[in-house]
């Protein structure tokens, strides 16, 4: 990574890892149902006003077929985040998502369109045996909350590996399949909203969390899933999502006390330790090492 854009990627790993504590927000006043959809939503109108500031338009979709598979790994990602957040908390969420890199790059592999270097291969064990130590380490024990809601991120960490993985090889990151694709996401998990319910109105701070969410996702969505992707940067762009999940654990552990066992946090290195290996960001010789 040059020594210039460096200052520029932490900066946009501090706003994804704020973006993530927002959703949490967002999650405690509104449901993890309505939350879902509520972040689809967000992220839709934050690329839209992105694009329209930067004095562009909005073209119409053309490979709708593409993009509502998209949707469909975005939803489920919602989905699980929302309610992993609701469960396990910032902190074990943010651990566990960091593990997205990983499932892109056996999605890439499956696909036949990336080849397993003994790097990645190194990477990919380093990261499973973190993400491993996450789940068997529980803080304060297993119980029935901690099961689903671990299980809940994983499913968000396998979708948005997906999504990360066949945005970048099937739709280049364009805005229009951007929108639309959280647009349709929204509206699929909207049934959910009245299946499982919520709080029936999100108080002051929980749309100030909405509203702030809209506002980071527009400074940090448009140039990680967007600008990176389409100039070959889509390797470092997954580094910054993964040290923003970083982040945002520490956030969840330092301010808003949540409970991490030693192994968990071993974990978490290892995971992102994993993920610069599979996305080939550390020099040849660290990565023979």
């Amino acid at each position: 990574m040059p020594n210039r854009s460096w200052p520029a990627h932490a900066a946009l790993s501090v706003l994804w890892g704020l973006a993530i504590t927002l959703v949490c927000g967002v999650v405690l006043g509104f449901g993890w149902a309505a939350a879902a959809t509520l972040t689809s939503l967000s992220a839709a109108v934050a690329i839209t006003a992105s694009v329209r500031l930067d004095g562009r338009r909005l073209a119409r979709p053309t490979h709708i077929r593409q993009m509502v598979i998209l949707a469909g790994a975005v939803a489920v990602q919602n989905v699980g985040l929302c309610f992993a957040l609701a469960h396990v908390g910032i902190a074990l969420s943010a651990i566990v998502l960091g593990s997205m890199p990983l499932f892109a790059t056996l999605f890439g592999q499956i696909w036949g369109v990336d080849r397993i270097t003994a790097a990645a291969a190194g990477g990919l064990a380093t990261g499973f045996t973190g993400l491993l130590l996450v789940v068997i380490f529980p803080a304060q024990g297993d119980s029935w909350a901690f099961l689903t809601g671990i299980f809940a991120a994983l499913l968000s960490a396998v979708a948005g590996g997906f999504a990360i993985r066949y945005g970048t090889l099937r739709l280049a990151g364009e805005p229009d399949v951007a929108v639309g694709s959280h647009v349709i996401a929204a509206l699929a998990t909207l049934p959910l909203v009245f299946v499982f319910g919520g709080p029936r109105g999100g108080s002051v701070w929980a749309y100030l969390a909405l509203a702030a969410l809209v506002v980071v996702i527009g400074l940090a969505s448009p140039v990680l899933d967007l600008h990176m992707p389409r100039s070959g940067q889509g390797a470092r762009a997954g580094m910054v999502k993964t040290l923003g999940l970083v982040v945002a654990a520490i956030v969840g552990v330092l301010f808003l006390g949540e409970q991490v066992d030693f192994g968990q946090v071993v974990g978490m290195l290892l995971l992102v330790l994993g993920a610069a290996l599979v996305l080939e960001l550390l020099p040849s010789r660290w990565s023979l090492r």
